[in-house]
C-alpha cells in the first residue's frame, strides 16, 4: 500500500501555526501511538516501509510512516528536515511503484540486471525522479526504484535519452538502422552531429533514405558515420574531397595499411601536405584513392609520411640522387666503399651516399621510414668513420688512457695457426668464428644439429651472406680434368638471395640462446689461446672500471664530442664482451650509474640548466610536503599566518610562474645558507628588495613572506632551498615525467641520491651533489646522514633535526610521508615499469649482485627503494637523457629506439643495463629472464660489433677444402643445390631465386666461367638467355650463346676449337 487511511480527527488547515500542529500531534499520539522522529534519525530502506502517509496528513509540515518491524514514526520538518524530505520522496516512489505493479509491471530487485543494449528496449519512461520503467523486446514491463538497484537504475537512465531520440526520429520519418546495414558512400551523404538526438545516436540521409542509428545497432557503421561527419562538416576537407571525386578518386572508407611505397604512381595534396585533411594517390595499377584524416587516420598518417618521402625524393632527384625503395639493398662491400653524407644532412631521417662500382658510381638517398635496416647500416658506417679508432686513441691519449690497439683483444694473435698459412697466427676473433662454424658444420653433418635448429639456420644464413659478399666457386666442366670450379661474383647472386631478409635473419638468429651459447664457448676457448690473456684482460678492466675513464667520457661530452664518447664506450664494451661477457654487462651497469651521477652533478653546479617546469614542480612538491610535516610536528601558527600560508600553498603555488619564482628565491636563500651556515633576517630583507620577489609577495598577499618566515623560524629554510635544487635536477633527468604524488616524487629524489652510494666513484664524481646536500642540511632533513653516514654524515645542524622546539617530530613526519611511496613494492613497481613481477624481481636481483660489496646497500629494503627510484628515473627519462647518460645509451646502441619511434625500447634498454643483463649471455641477471623486454636489437649488438667482417674471413675454412675434382665436385654441386633449396625454405631467396640459381648452376657448368664483364652481373649481361631458360628449361643450344672475349674463351669456344683441330 502507498498510503495510510486518514484518521478520524480533521487535521489543522494550512494556515495554522506550528503550535497548532504540535497540539494536534499531542492529541492524536495517544490513540495512534506514533513516536516523533529524533533530530538525527535516518530514513528506513525503501523495502522496510509498511505504510507511508501523505505529507501534511496530520498537520502541516509533518509526515508519518510505519515499518514492517512495527515502528510507527511521525516526522516534523522543523526538527528533522532531511528526514522529512526523504520520507516525502519515498512516499512518491512507493506510489509510482504501486501504480506500475497494479498495471502488471514486474518490480525489479537488487539482483536484477538491465539488458545490455539499447536494441533490447521498446521504451523507457521515468515515472518519478526515483522510479523508472521499461518495456523489453517482448513487451514485458519492468519497474525499478533507484534505491532497490542503483547500478541498474543508472544504466536504464543512460539508455532513456538515446531511445527517446530514436523514437522522436522515427516520428520524423527516419527508419532505424539494422545490424547489417549497407554503408552509404560519400556521394550524396548527409550526416547529423553525433549525439544531437541523444548520447550514442547519429542520423544520416542518402537521397530519400533517412536513417537513425544507435552505436549498439551497428558499431562499425556508427564509427564510420562519426568520421564521415567530421569530413563533411569541415569545409576544407569536404571541398578537397569534392574536387578529388571530380578527378576520379574514390574515398577510402576503411582504415588500414597504406600500399607499399613502390606501388605509388603519384601522391597528391593541396597546400602543405595533409593540412586540409585529405591526400590522394594513384597506383601503377590505375587505382585512384582519396584518403581522409577523419575517416582513415592511421592510413592517412602513413600516406603523409610517404608523401613527404616522395617530396624529398623529387627534390633530391634534381641533384642526381635516387630514393632507394624498401626492397633495395647495398652489400657490405658497397657500403664500405661508398661516400656517405652525415645523417640528417638533407632532413631528419635521411642519409645520402655515392656508391661506387669500378669507374662508375650512383648517388642514392635512403629514408629511415622506408628502409630502416639500410639506413642504420649507412649511418653506422659514417659515424664509424667520423669517430674511428684513431680519433678514439687521440682522445684517450689526452686523458692518459691506454690506446685501443693495446686493448684490442679480438685482433690479438693466438697460439693457433691459420690452416691455410702456417706462418700466420689466427686472431681471437678469427679463431672464435672458425671454432663456431666448424662446430656447426660438424654438428649438421653428424645430425646432432637438426635442420630447423637456429644454429643450422645461422650457418646457412652466414653462407648466404658470404655468397652475396664474395660470390661462390661453382662446379664447371673442364676439358682436361672433367670438372673443376670457377668463381662467380656477389653481384651474380643479388637477384637470387634477398639481402635484406638475410640481414633481418642474422639479427634474429644472433639473439638465439643456442647461437649465443656456442659463440661464447668458442670465444672463451679462443681467448684461452691468447699467450698474455691475464695481463691484457686486467689492463682492460682496470681502465674500463676506473674513475679516470668516467671522467674521460664526461670531458668528451662536455666538449660536444658525444659521438666520439659513444664510439669509445662501444669499443670498450666490445673488448670486454670478448674477454668476459659478464664483466661487459657490469661495465655497462656501473657506467650508466656513474653517468647519471655526473649529469646530476652538472645540474647542481649550474641550476640554470633545469627548465622552468621542473623547477616549479619541485618547488610545489617541497613546500607542500615540508609544511605538512611541520604542521604535523605541532608548529603553532597564528590564525592569520595559517590562513595566508594555506592560500599561498593551495592557490598561488598552483601557478607555475609563481612556483618557479618562489623556487628560485628559496634556492638563493639555500645557497646563502650553504655559504654562511645561517640565514639572517637581513638576508631575507635583501632578497625581498628585488623587484621580482617584491611583486610576487604583493601578488600573493604576503603569502610568500609568510612561507619564508615559517620555514626560517623552524630551521627548514636553507634545507628547503637545497631540496628544491636536488629534486628539480632529478625531475629534469626524468624528463619531467615521474608522475605520482608530491611525496612519491620527493621519495624518488631522496632514494636515488642514496642509491648513488652504490658507485665507488660517487665521492669524486658527485662533489656538487654532496656539497649541496650536506651544506643545506638536506642530509639531516631526509635522514641521509643515517642511511649513508660515510658520505652524508657530516656538517649536521646542532639541533637535530632543525629546531629544538619541534625536535625529531618533523623528521619522523617527513620520513613517514616519503615512506608512503611504493618504491620497494614489487607488484606496484613492476606495474609502473610495465614489467611482469618475475621480470622486475630479476632486475632487482641483477642490481643487487652487480653492486654487491657496497656497505651502504646492506639493508635490503633500503637497497630496493634506492634501486626502484633509480629505475623510475631511467624509465621516465631515458629517451630524453642528455649529457653523459645519453652518450652511454648511444655507445650501447640503445638510442636506436628513438629512430624507430619506439621510446619504450629505450627505457627498457636502460633498465636492462641497470639489471646487469645487457649483452651476449647476460650478466648478473640472465637476458632470458628478461625476454619480455622488447630489447632484442640492443642485446645482440655486441656480437655484431665484434664480428663485423666475419664471413669473408671465416667461411672459406668450412666451405671449399678438399672438394676439388670429379666425384667430390659432384657432391659439392649437389650440396650447393641443397643449400639453395634450404635457403628457399628459410625464405631468404627472392621470389624466383631458386629458379635463377638453377640457371646459374647450369650456365656455369656449361660455359666453364662467368663469361660476362666484371662490372655486370650474369643476369644483367645474359638476361635474354635467362628468359630463354625460363621458357625452354635449358640454356642456349646451337651456338646462340656469344662468347664474351673479356675473360678468355669459354668452354664452348674451347671445345669448338678442339673439334676443328681434330678434324
Amino acid at each position: 500500500m502507498s498510503s495510510i487511511p486518514r484518521l478520524a480527527k480533521t487535521p489543522p488547515s494550512s494556515s495554522e501555526k506550528t503550535f497548532d500542529a504540535n497540539l494536534a500531534l499531542a492529541q492524536t499520539k495517544p490513540r495512534q501511538d506514533y513516536k516523533p522522529a529524533a533530530p538525527d534519525a535516518k530514513a528506513p530502506a525503501l523495502g522496510d516501509y509498511k505504510h507511508i502517509g501523505p505529507a501534511n496528513e496530520v498537520a502541516n509540515d509533518t509526515i508519518r510512516y510505519e515499518t514492517h518491524s512495527g515502528d510507527k514514526i511521525i516526522v516534523l520538518r522543523s526538527t528533522s528536515p532531511a528526514l522529512f524530505e526523504q520520507v516525502k520522496k519515498d512516499f512518491e516512489t512507493l506510489k509510482a511503484l504501486n501504480q506500475a505493479t497494479a498495471e502488471g509491471d514486474r518490480r525489479a530487485g537488487k539482483d536484477d540486471k538491465a539488458p545490455d543494449s539499447v536494441r533490447d528496449y521498446q521504451a523507457i519512461e521515468s515515472l518519478s525522479p526515483e522510479v523508472i520503467r521499461y518495456r523489453n523486446r517482448d513487451g514485458d514491463g519492468v519497474v525499478l526504484a533507484r534505491a532497490d538497484n542503483p547500478d541498474m537504475f543508472d544504466k536504464l537512465s543512460s539508455f532513456k535519452e538515446p531511445l527517446d531520440g530514436i523514437q522522436a526520429s522515427e516520428e520524423d520519418g527516419y527508419r532505424r538502422a539494422s545490424d547489417n546495414e549497407t554503408w552509404p558512400p560519400y556521394s550524396g551523404l548527409g550526416v547529423g552531429k553525433v549525439g544531437e538526438m541523444g548520447p550514442g545516436v547519429i542520423r544520416y540521409h542518402n537521397g530519400d533514405d533517412k536513417v537513425v542509428l544507435h552505436k549498439d545497432d551497428n558499431p562499425g557503421l556508427f564509427d564510420y558515420l562519426s568520421k564521415m561527419e567530421k569530413l563533411i562538416s569541415n569545409p576544407d576537407s569536404r571541398g578537397a574531397m569534392d574536387r578529388a571525386q571530380a578527378d576520379g578518386h574514390s574515398l577510402l572508407e576503411r582504415d588500414g595499411e597504406a600500399p607499399p611505397y613502390p606501388d605509388y604512381k603519384a601522391i597528391r595534396w593541396e597546400g602543405n601536405v595533409g593540412d586540409n585533411g585529405l591526400i590522394t594517390y594513384e597506383t601503377w595499377d590505375g587505382d585512384k584513392v582519396a584518403v581522409s584524416a577523419a575517416v582513415s587516420p592511421e592510413l592517412f598518417a602513413q600516406l603523409k609520411k610517404n608523401a613527404e618521402i616522395m617530396l624529398k625524393a623529387n627534390e633530391q632527384e634534381k641533384e642526381g640522387y635516387a630514393m632507394l625503395h624498401p626492397d633495395d639493398y647495398l652489400t657490405s662491400e658497397e657500403i664500405a666503399g661508398a661516400t656517405i653524407g652525415p645523417e640528417g644532412e638533407v632532413g631528419d631521417g635521411y642519409v645520402r651516399a655515392e656508391v661506387f662500382d669500378g669507374d662508375k658510381s650512383r648517388k642514392v638517398i635512403v629514408s629511415r621510414e622506408l628502409n630502416p635496416t639500410l639506413y642504420d647500416r649507412l649511418v653506422a658506417e659514417d659515424q664509424g668513420r667520423r669517430n674511428n679508432l684513431e680519433m678514439v686513441d687521440d682522445a684517450r691519449g689526452d686523458s692518459k688512457l691506454p690506446s685501443t690497439g693495446e686493448l684490442d683483444i679480438g685482433s690479438m694473435e693466438t697460439r693457433e695457426k691459420d690452416p691455410k698459412d702456417s706462418k700466420r697466427s689466427l686472431t681471437v676473433s678469427e679463431l672464435t668464428w672458425q671454432k663456431v662454424i666448424d662446430g656447426w658444420k660438424k654438428g649438421i653433418e653428424d645430425g646432432s644439429i637438426k635442420e630447423d635448429d637456429d644454429r643450422a639456420k645461422m650457418y646457412r644464413t652466414l653462407r648466404a651472406q658470404g655468397t652475396l659478399e664474395g660470390g661462390l666457386d661453382m662446379v664447371t666442366l673442364d676439358i682436361s680434368k672433367g670438372q673443376s670450379t670457377s668463381g662467380t661474383k656477389g653481384e651474380d647472386f643479388e637477384t637470387i638471395i634477398d639481402g635484406r631478409k638475410v640481414d633481418e635473419q642474422l639479427t634474429t638468429l644472433f639473439s638465439s640462446e643456442a647461437v649465443q651459447k656456442d659463440f661464447l664457448e668458442a670465444q672463451k676457448s679462443a681467448l684461452d689461446a691468447l699467450p698474455n690473456k691475464d695481463e691484457v684482460t686486467k689492463k682492460l678492466e682496470d681502465m674500463a672500471f676506473s674513475e679516470d675513464y668516467v671522467k674521460h667520457i664526461r670531458d668528451l661530452q662536455a666538449d660536444e664530442k658525444n659521438d666520439l664518447a659513444a664510439a669509445d664506450i662501444r669499443e670498450t664494451y666490445a673488448q670486454l664482451a670478448i674477454a668476459n661477457p659478464e664483466k661487459a654487462a657490469e661495465f655497462a651497469q656501473k657506467l650508466q650509474l656513474d653517468a647519471t651521477i655526473v649529469d646530476l652533478d652538472k645540474l647542481m653546479a649550474n641550476p640554470e640548466l633545469v627548465n622552468d617546469g621542473n623547477l616549479a614542480l619541485a618547488t610545489q612538491d617541497v613546500v607542500k610536503t615540508v609544511l605538512t610535516a611541520l604542521k604535523k610536528a605541532g608548529v603553532d601558527l597564528p590564525r592569520r599566518t595559517a590562513e595566508s600560508l594555506d592560500k599561498f600553498v593551495n592557490e598561488f603555488l598552483g601557478d607555475k610562474q609563481t612556483a618557479k619564482d618562489f623556487g628560485k628565491a628559496l634556492q638563493e636563500l639555500g645557497d646563502r645558507f650553504i655559504k654562511n651556515g645561517e640565514i639572517t633576517q637581513g638576508d631575507i630583507d635583501d632578497l625581498m628588495k628585488k623587484d621580482v620577489y617584491k611583486a610576487l609577495n604583493e601578488k600573493t598577499g604576503g603569502g610568500m613572506l609568510s612561507a619564508i618566515s615559517v620555514l626560517n623560524s623552524n630551521g627548514a629554510l636553507g634545507s628547503a632551498g637545497g631540496l628544491i635544487s636536488l629534486a628539480s635536477g632529478i625531475y629534469q633527468m626524468a624528463g619531467g615525467k615521474l608522475g605520482g604524488t608530491p611525496e612519491e616524487r620527493l621519495a624518488i629524489a631522496k632514494e636515488m641520491v642514496a642509491f648513488f652510494g652504490a658507485s665507488q666513484h660517487f665521492v669524486n664524481l658527485g662533489t656538487n651533489i654532496i656539497d649541496k646536500v650536506n651544506g643545506s642540511h638536506v642530509n639531516a632533513m631526509l635522514g641521509l646522514d643515517k642511511s649513508l653516514p660515510e658520505i652524508f654524515g657530516k656538517d649536521l645542524p646542532e639541533n637535530r633535526p632543525f629546531t629544538s622546539e619541534i625536535g625529531a617530530r618533523f623528521q619522523t613526519n617527513l620520513d613517514e610521508l616519503l615512506a608512503s611511496a611504493p618504491l620497494a613494492d614489487d607488484a606496484k613497481m613492476a606495474d609502473k615499469l610495465d614489467l611482469s613481477q618475475s621480470d622486475y624481481k630479476e632486475v632487482i636481483k641483477g642490481m643487487k649482485e652487480g653492486f654487491s660489496g657496497t656497505p651502504v646497500l646492506a639493508d635490503s629494503n633500503a637497497f630496493s627503494r634506492g634501486a626502484g627510484a633509480f629505475l623510475r628515473v631511467l624509465d621516465a627519462g631515458a629517451n630524453t637523457f642528455v649529457g653523459v647518460a645519453d652518450a652511454v645509451l648511444g655507445g650501447l646502441m640503445i638510442k636506436k629506439g628513438a629512430d624507430t619511434g619506439d621510446k619504450a625500447m629505450i627505457a627498457q634498454g636502460a633498465i636492462t643495463v641497470a639489471a646487469g643483463a645487457f649483452g651476449v649471455g647476460g650478466g648478473a641477471a640472465s637476458a632470458g629472464a628478461l625476454a619480455k623486454l622488447s630489447f632484442a636489437r640492443a642485446a645482440v649488438g655486441p656480437m655484431f660489433w665484434i664480428s663485423a667482417a666475419l664471413t669473408i674471413a671465416t667461411l672459406p675454412f668450412s666451405i671449399i677444402e678438399d672438394i676439388k675434382y670429379n666425384n667430390k665436385l659432384d657432391d659439392y654441386r649437389d650440396s650447393l643445390k641443397d643449400l639453395f633449396t634450404d635457403l628457399e625454405g628459410d625464405d631468404l631467396l627472392t621470389d624466383d631465386g631458386l629458379r635463377r640459381f638453377e640457371f646459374l648452376d647450369e650456365y656455369m657448368h656449361s660455359y666453364g666461367q662467368r663469361d660476362a664483364p666484371d662490372d655486370e652481373s650474369i643476369f644483367e649481361y645474359r638476361s635474354d638467355e635467362y628468359d630463354y631458360f625460363v621458357d625452354k628449361g635449358h640454356t642456349y643450344w646451337d651456338g646462340q650463346h656469344e662468347d664474351y672475349e673479356g675473360d678468355g674463351d669459354n668452354l664452348d669456344t674451347v671445345m669448338d676449337r678442339g673439334s676443328t683441330v681434330a678434324s
